[in-house]
């Protein structure tokens, strides 16, 4: 199943990228802050990312489904994380 990207949040070190066709979100606050901000006007997320810690500080919000990406291109230490049991996407 392929999934779409409808929002790109950039980690603040690596925020030169953009990417077309999704809103990129230049913003001075925290990812979490801002996915905060898009739950609490009843929007429901997934989130993707490679063991960010964006996705450890949310994990128990219900209405957050939390997606890793692995990889065979990826580190070991990358593609089995901290022990969190999120959904798998591999890539």
């Amino acid at each position: 199943k392929k999934e779409a990207v409808d929002i790109y949040i950039p980690h603040p070190r690596y925020d030169s990228h953009q990417f077309n066709g999704v809103l990129n979100v230049s913003s001075e606050m925290i990812a979490e802050d801002i996915i905060l901000e898009y739950l609490e006007q009843g929007i429901s997320l997934e989130i993707y990312g490679f063991n960010s810690t964006v996705q450890y500080n949310l994990n128990n919000i219900s209405t957050i489904k939390n997606y890793k990406i692995t990889s065979p291109f990826l580190k070991d230490s990358f593609n089995h994380g901290l022990g969190f049991d999120f959904n798998q996407v591999s890539v």
